[in-house]
């Protein structure tokens, strides 16, 4: 399976950003549900989501052409 991108430049911000407080939440309260922020801040850097890839959906700029 190809990973190409489908996550779009605020939306990768967005889920890098909220991804970083859930884990350090779950470091606060030294809860392991900390551990699925780890998940949004992995989608938010490779700027793939296989939930989005499932659904056919991307937020990815269509006139911006960029290396996959």
């Amino acid at each position: 399976m190809i990973m190409k991108k489908n996550v779009g430049y605020w939306d990768s911000i967005i889920r890098t950003i909220a991804g970083g407080i859930i884990v350090s939440l779950g470091l606060f309260y030294e809860n392991y549900w900390g551990l699925a922020g780890l998940i949004l801040i992995f989608s938010g850097v490779v700027e793939f989501c296989p939930i989005y890839r499932l659904l056919h959906f991307t937020t990815m700029d269509p006139n911006l052409e960029r290396e996959n």
